[in-house]
């Protein structure tokens, strides 16, 4: 479901981990287990398989059932719990995309992926070709239910009315992203990602990198989004702070797939990711859940 997509607004919020995929899924219910004569776990010859194909109806059901739970579950709990939080912007973010990730994880394990990152990747590359094979309606179908799940799921995370979040034509969208991307290049941001980023050693490999994300990502909302007076989101007319921060990405978020969004995108995350030390390779085969810029 994410693609340089959400890189415009998730490539600085939530990162898959193994620590998050570890955390228990989000249940519906638990049986007694007195209800039942034996558990199902102890099945031991039963291994679930993921289907060896995604159709039309089983990514609009798995669509369906994610914007289900984020509406009326507790994915819709959290999120209406982390709205009273007076959490940082960043942080709050964060929370978000971590609520939505561990729902996609819990629908998608339910028909036999694994829950984990190479799940979601696995689930990623099937419904693309279920996609490509689809026609323009179904595609739009689709479409519509991704969005919408993503402004709700934003729109109550952040205390927003959804009807309040602007949509955006093709033209500002560039012109807003080609802002966005020249200010992550400044060389004062570079400089400031570099600084941090070169404080950071550790044993372990993929600690260092989540490290230097969490760098990239408190940068690039503080300095790029949220920094200066008037803020890029105040400019661009969304509004101040976390609230402005947040329609800016639903309102983008509409043209992720426009080959012109995504050059501007990538041209500057490269950047950073040369100024923050990280090695681009790790992140060019990344999981689709990384998160939009």
């Amino acid at each position: 479901m994410f693609s340089i997509a959400k890189k415009v607004s998730t490539q600085f919020g939530a990162k898959i981990t193994p620590q998050l995929l570890r955390q228990p899924r989000i249940a519906c219910y638990k049986l007694d287990r007195a209800f039942l004569s034996s558990s199902l776990d102890d099945d031991d010859d039963f291994k679930p398989q993921s289907p060896k194909e995604i159709t039309i109806e089983i990514a609009e059901g798995i669509a369906d059932t994610t914007q289900f739970y984020m509406r009326y579950g507790l994915s819709r709990q959290r999120l209406e719990h982390l709205a009273q939080s007076e959490q940082p912007v960043l942080h709050k973010w964060q929370k978000m995309m971590e609520v939505f990730l561990m729902t996609q994880v819990h629908v998608i394990g339910s028909i036999g992926y694994t829950a984990n990152e190479q799940g979601l990747s696995k689930y990623a590359q099937d419904l693309q070709s279920c996609l490509q094979k689809a026609d323009p309606d179904v595609q739009k179908v689709l479409t519509d239910i991704r969005r919408d799940t993503w402004r709700e799921m934003v729109a109550t995370a952040f205390s927003l009315d959804v009807v309040d979040i602007p949509t955006l034509g093709i033209v500002d969208a560039r012109n807003h992203m080609h802002k966005v991307a020249s200010k992550m290049m400044e060389p004062s941001v570079l400089l400031e990602i570099q600084t941090q980023s070169s404080k950071i050693s550790h044993d372990d490999p993929e600690i260092e990198l989540q490290l230097k994300h969490q760098v990239l990502q408190n940068v690039i909302i503080n300095q790029v989004y949220l920094g200066g007076s008037p803020s890029l989101v105040e400019e661009l007319g969304f509004g101040s702070g976390g609230e402005g921060y947040a329609k800016m990405q639903c309102a983008m978020s509409d043209h992720e797939g426009d080959p012109l969004v995504g050059e501007y995108a990538a041209a500057a995350m490269v950047r950073i990711w040369q100024s923050a030390g990280i090695d681009i390779s790790s992140i060019t085969g990344g999981a689709p859940g990384s998160p939009p810029m």
